[in-house]
């Protein structure tokens, strides 16, 4: 290395907890160092890595391990933080409400992030960008996170949508995909029937979700390629006209229409396998 101050800059968040080894391999993967074997050595010959602190951080590819070391043990844990809950069923539009009322975040650069900044997770390559209004409607899981809130507001708000898409992709795991598969269903269209049946009926048990889920399915199964859904509250989102109206557009809505809860999800995964020939269900006021 040929010390701070030059090459390219690298932000990187390490977490509270993270070990050496885990640090050394985020390192890595950012392109901060070349080799992770040759830092945990490093480490451990100047008994630096009980040391290191969580933070958020901004390297230079061309900072040597010294430098590295001397800002994981000085700068770290700097970063203002906030507890922010996202409940389940929100848009869009209400999550960046909350975020930039909780002080994360400019809303300008989070709808920056959420439509225009590149991030690794395979799920995003499958997501039909041009047809949606919203990228990542439905994407950022619904869940009580704690984001930085210091005052660089782009790179807030881009990791505050890095974590919810995360949390998503832990959260959808290899066997749901497999289950969406099953279905002859994308993970797309499984995540924009979850988001019809939490809005439909958000405070009903995983039971109840389910037999929701088997009436949608029995409609575009049985009605034919013309099947409309026929969902009250798909009419009230605000983007897209016919698009995400599922009394206009036949079939499934071209993506969510919010953040659906976990159990929303599994339902759409696992409808009810009771209901064969059955096509209405009621709801009352509450949502049940």
């Amino acid at each position: 290395g040929i010390g701070p101050g030059r090459g390219n800059e690298i932000v990187l968040e390490i977490k509270q907890g993270s070990s050496t080894r885990q640090i050394a391999s985020q390192l890595k993967e950012s392109g901060a160092i070349k080799s992770e074997t040759l830092f945990l050595v490093f480490s451990k010959l100047k008994g630096y890595g009980s040391q290191y602190k969580y933070g958020v951080y901004n390297f230079s590819d061309e900072s040597g391990y010294s430098a590295i070391a001397n800002m994981l043990i000085n700068d770290g844990a700097t970063a203002d933080s906030v507890e922010v809950m996202i409940p389940e069923m929100s848009s869009i539009d209400d999550i960046i409400k909350i975020l930039v009322e909780k002080g994360v975040c400019q809303e300008a650069d989070l709808k920056n992030a959420i439509q225009n900044v590149e991030y690794s997770y395979e799920f995003i390559e499958n997501i039909p960008v041009n047809s949606v209004y919203w990228r990542f409607e439905g994407y950022l899981f619904p869940n009580t996170y704690r984001f930085y809130c210091y005052d660089d507001s782009k790179e807030c708000a881009r990791l505050a949508v890095s974590k919810m898409l995360g949390e998503f992709d832990k959260q959808f795991t290899a066997e749901m995909r497999e289950q969406a598969k099953a279905l002859n269903r994308s993970m797309h269209e499984i995540m924009s029937l979850a988001s019809v049946i939490e809005l439909e009926a958000s405070s009903a048990s995983f039971e109840d979700k389910q037999k929701v889920a088997a009436i949608f399915y029995n409609r575009l199964n049985d009605w034919g390629a013309s099947a409309l859904l026929q969902s009250n509250p798909t009419r009230d989102y605000p983007y897209g006209s016919g698009r995400y109206n599922t009394y206009e557009t036949p079939g499934i809505p071209v993506g969510p229409l919010c953040s659906p809860s976990l159990d929303s999800i599994k339902a759409a995964l696992e409808p009810a396998t009771s209901l064969s020939g059955h096509y209405y269900f009621i709801t009352d006021k509450f949502m049940n």
